[in-house]
């Protein structure tokens, strides 16, 4: 199984939530960025004409997962940049985590994009990364 996500309905009135699951850690953390990236633009509307690496690192492996999906919402506030796939690889050295993730997209167009709601930030409300029998489950809710 690689990474999957599902949208959680009343889970949050005002906000997005989603469970994102993998069997690696790897897997989740794309999901994860996946599932945000789709709360944000329909993925049939962009190309991947552009490159952005992502690094993050942090001692705690649920928070590099918080930090890693503010740094999304970041890049689409600041840099304009949406992705349409995302590679992640994170390693461990030292007790701390680095997350190095590859995303290719493009600049927001709305003239070309499907734009779904504006996500402004990860909540730290029921957010949680475990691990439980090989799989690796986030459960997120994003502030829109």
């Amino acid at each position: 199984m690689t990474g999957k996500y599902t949208f959680l309905e009343d889970v949050a009135i005002a906000d997005v939530a989603f469970e994102a699951t993998g069997d690696t850690v790897n897997d989740v953390f794309i999901a994860a960025a996946m599932a945000t990236m789709e709360t944000m633009v329909d993925f049939k509307t962009l190309t991947t004409e552009k490159t952005v690496t992502i690094t993050v690192t942090h001692t705690d492996r649920e928070r590099l997962l918080y930090e890693f999906l503010e740094d999304i919402i970041y890049r689409k506030d600041v840099d304009q940049f949406l992705f349409a796939n995302v590679a992640v690889t994170i390693t461990e050295k030292d007790g701390a985590f680095t997350l190095e993730a590859t995303c290719k997209g493009t600049t927001i167009d709305p003239k070309k994009q499907d734009l779904r709601s504006d996500v402004k930030a990860v909540t730290l409300h029921h957010f949680s990364l475990t691990e439980k029998e090989q799989t690796f489950t986030a459960r997120v809710i994003l502030d829109i």
